[in-house]
């Protein structure tokens, strides 16, 4: 299929339209965001809901996200 994951990077080998959906957990970190980023580009392709857990209230949220993408290119 061409893609493969490795310390937490998507590598995409195969050009083509592709759609991620992500969901991050944090604990206690007051505010926390998610990204999908580019890194052949250095590039942020869509950022995810911006969470807010209090720190003393020992709370977890998850920033989820969604991003289309066309790959070309490679």
């Amino acid at each position: 299929m061409g893609i493969s994951l490795s310390s937490n990077r998507i590598e995409i080998s195969k050009d083509g339209n592709y759609f991620f959906e992500w969901s991050c957990p944090s604990y206690q970190t007051d505010l926390s965001q998610s990204m999908l980023y580019d890194y052949t580009n250095s590039a942020v392709e869509q950022e995810g809901a911006a969470m807010h857990s209090y720190s003393g209230d020992f709370t977890s949220n998850f920033s989820k996200g969604e991003a289309y993408v066309t790959v070309s290119g490679v």
